[in-house]
């Protein structure tokens, strides 16, 4: 008898011990998956911060991109428009130059020279006729 009594108080402790153990891990299990729960809505929420933080800097970052994009273009067209002008400026002053060159030549000599140029021609021309009325006959 003492044995069924030993036996039957082996078994029960055996049977409490296991359903203890069975509840306390039962709910560390729960316990850690509402730490872990926890944990995951804090780095949700943090996730999202980041996000934001993230986001506004990037549209600063544009804001700043087209600020400086606008300073080149006011810049460049601002060079542009003084390239513009002095070109402008330096082509009537070569104009102008050339002119007064065109002007101080004797265009009287320029005249005498093509009219020469133009008798000499025209006596060959009429002697080659000449020659060749001579020729045919």
């Amino acid at each position: 008898m003492k044995k069924v009594i030993v036996c039957i108080l082996v078994t029960w402790f055996v049977l409490l011990f296991t359903a203890i153990n069975t509840h306390a891990t039962n709910r560390d299990s729960s316990l850690l998956e509402d730490f872990l729960k926890e944990v995951e809505e804090v780095l949700a929420v943090q996730r999202i911060v980041i996000q934001d933080v993230f986001l506004d800097q990037n549209e600063l970052s544009l804001k700043g991109r087209e600020e400086d994009l606008r300073d080149f273009l006011k810049k460049v067209s601002s060079e542009k428009n003084s390239n513009l002008e002095n070109y402008q400026q330096g082509y009537l002053s070569r104009l102008t130059k050339a002119k007064n060159t065109l002007m101080e030549r004797n265009l009287e000599d320029f005249e005498k020279k093509k009219e020469e140029e133009l008798r000499t021609e025209i006596g060959q021309d009429v002697e080659d006729y000449l020659e060749e009325l001579l020729n045919e006959k």
